[in-house]
């Protein structure tokens, strides 16, 4: 995978042209297997740079598949779902960022969020078209995927961190009163 740096932020082709790519596709087609194998070396240059500036750099690649879809004519996709792929690049480091660090508490990923992005016009006009797409994903993601998604991202923008525990609790009711469900569903089916 190569990347280019230009200032201070670094773009992946590899991702970018794949997002871009798909954007042009009419039907994707998945096989078993793994046909790509990259290889990080511990202490390279690209990997600690890309540690380093993870959550500007995929506010950067996501400018940058804005642009685009700018150039693309079907203005729908781009409204509706555009806040899904902003979502999905800034989801992808946010949950490389807590595999690398464990004990990462959103607390700190929202500062982070804050201190590293340079363009935070742009990452936080963009979050608010994530939280503004609540039906897209309550459709999409299911009721407390998108709840989830919902409280997290919410909470990034405003700082607010005892609504980010009300609906936390109000999360973890909703998946216990799911297994109680499917529990009682099983037991009745048997």
């Amino acid at each position: 995978m190569k990347f280019i740096t230009k200032k201070n932020f670094t773009i992946s082709f590899g991702m970018c042209y794949n997002l871009c790519y798909l954007l042009h596709t009419d039907a994707i087609r998945t096989i078993n297997g793994v046909y790509y194998h990259y290889v990080q070396h511990p202490g390279s240059a690209i990997t600690t740079q890309w540690l380093k500036n993870r959550f500007n750099q995929s506010n950067e690649n996501s400018k940058y598949v804005f642009r685009h879809l700018n150039r693309c004519t079907d203005e729908v996709m781009k409204k509706e779902y555009y806040p899904f792929v902003h979502l999905g690049i800034m989801n992808d480091a946010i949950n490389a960022a807590r595999r690398d660090n464990p004990s990462l508490d959103i607390r700190q990923i929202r500062a982070i969020l804050s201190k590293d992005i340079l363009d935070q016009s742009f990452f936080l006009e963009w979050a608010k078209e994530i939280i503004n797409s609540k039906h897209l994903l309550f459709r999409e993601l299911g009721i407390i995927s998108a709840m989830r998604t919902l409280t997290d991202w919410t909470y990034y923008i405003n700082g607010n961190y005892i609504r980010l525990r009300i609906m936390t609790f109000f999360i973890f009711l909703l998946r216990a009163a799911k297994k109680i469900l499917k529990f009682i569903y099983d037991t009745i089916k048997k």
